[in-house]
């Protein structure tokens, strides 16, 4: 059998407008998504380039390249005020000189600066004692001048070196003085000239968000959502199979939703969710506000394909095609399943920093062995 055919509604990253985005299963379009984002957003596009697109519009991002990813992220504010223009007087430049638009940026626009000094500094004032994660674009300007290191108050980051291509460096902390940015690296090697771009400051954040852009004020990404609600008639009530292709950084530590079938409720939902706690991912049925049968697992991140296939007394949870546990436990189903969720706890709010490649429902509980090639990286 082909699972994909078997499938009762299937989700790619492909088409979409605002507010939308389209499954490719049923074709009739009553399982396409309602996406939710109350803001503007940037995104990595095909050609590899950062660009903004409209609010409410989803993002499908090339970052890395390959195919596009679904970008799902929770809300976050870029504290950096001019955060491309490192000559504007909001910066403080300490034995430093910085020489504006010089250079093509990830955006693929004429708005790099250049950053020349020795013994050198380049900051900002922030507030001590909060979480904060730093990030900048980098890039080396060819004057073999390229190590420097991120400073958050009296924490700064291990040595890093610009290439010739454009990378993204960051550093999370809690300083206990109020300067953070960037400065060179110790002697004998703290003369610094590379290009730069992109500055984001993120408070009670352990891990860089995608890129918002400020000029004389903060700004705010709101949360991205993805769900359909009213599709009991794909969804198995008594059987069934939720599929999802995901990827999170490493880098990530928080709580994220990654999919979920439910009712608007927590207490009859099956779910996979990646906690903070030692990137635990979680795959369960809860019925009655019960767990009735789950799996766990530290230590996830990456590109990741999971799996689980629910039948009373025939529970089956599958990871990048390992089975990691079954479950005889037997329940009764007393409510429809109604609602199809990737990336959020609910309609509003998106908890989950991370990539959907693609989301499948059956209304069958797939064998073992399709669960293991369906899963199979």
């Amino acid at each position: 059998m082909s699972t994909y055919t078997d499938a009762s509604l299937i989700y790619y990253p492909s088409g979409y407008k605002a507010g939308k985005a389209y499954s490719l299963k049923p074709t009739d379009g009553s399982g396409d998504l309602t996406f939710t984002r109350a803001s503007t957003a940037t995104r990595v596009n095909s050609s590899g380039l950062i660009e903004s697109v409209a609010a409410g519009v989803p993002r499908i991002d090339y970052t890395g390249g390959g195919c596009g990813k679904l970008l799902l992220e929770p809300q976050r504010t870029n504290l950096a005020l001019y955060s491309e223009q490192f000559d504007n007087a909001a910066w403080t430049k300490a034995s430093s000189t910085i020489t504006s638009n010089v250079a093509i940026s990830p955006s693929g626009y004429q708005d790099a600066d250049n950053w020349v000094g020795t013994a050198a500094n380049l900051y900002r004032s922030g507030t001590a004692g909060v979480e904060y994660t730093i990030s900048v674009y980098v890039k080396s300007n060819g004057q073999s001048k390229d190590n420097f290191v991120l400073r958050l108050g009296n924490s700064i980051s291990t040595t890093f070196t610009a290439t010739s291509e454009w990378q993204r460096f960051s550093f999370t902390g809690t300083p206990t003085t109020t300067l953070f940015g960037i400065t060179t690296a110790s002697a004998p090697n703290n003369a610094v000239d590379i290009l730069v771009w992109g500055f984001q400051m993120e408070a009670n954040s352990s891990y860089p968000t995608s890129y918002i852009p400020t000029l004389a004020s903060s700004v705010t990404r709101l949360a991205d959502s993805a769900f359909k609600t009213g599709i009991s008639s794909l969804i198995g009530q008594t059987e069934g199979t939720l599929f999802v292709e995901f990827d999170i950084d490493s880098a990530v530590n928080t709580e994220g939703y990654i999919a979920r079938i439910d009712v608007s409720s927590f207490n009859d939902t099956i779910y996979i969710v990646r906690s903070a706690i030692s990137a635990t991912l979680t795959m369960a049925l809860r019925s009655g506000g019960s767990q009735i049968a789950s799996v766990v697992l530290n230590n996830v991140s990456g590109r990741n394909k999971a799996a689980i296939a629910y039948k009373s007394g025939q529970f089956a949870f599958y990871l990048n095609g390992t089975q990691l546990g079954i479950s005889t436990a037997t329940y009764t189903n007393g409510i429809t399943y109604d609602d199809f969720r990737i990336g959020g706890f609910n309609a509003a709010t998106s908890n989950m920093a991370g990539g959907i490649h693609q989301a499948l429902l059956f209304k069958t509980r797939l064998t073992n062995a399709e669960l293991e090639t369906l899963t199979t990286l």
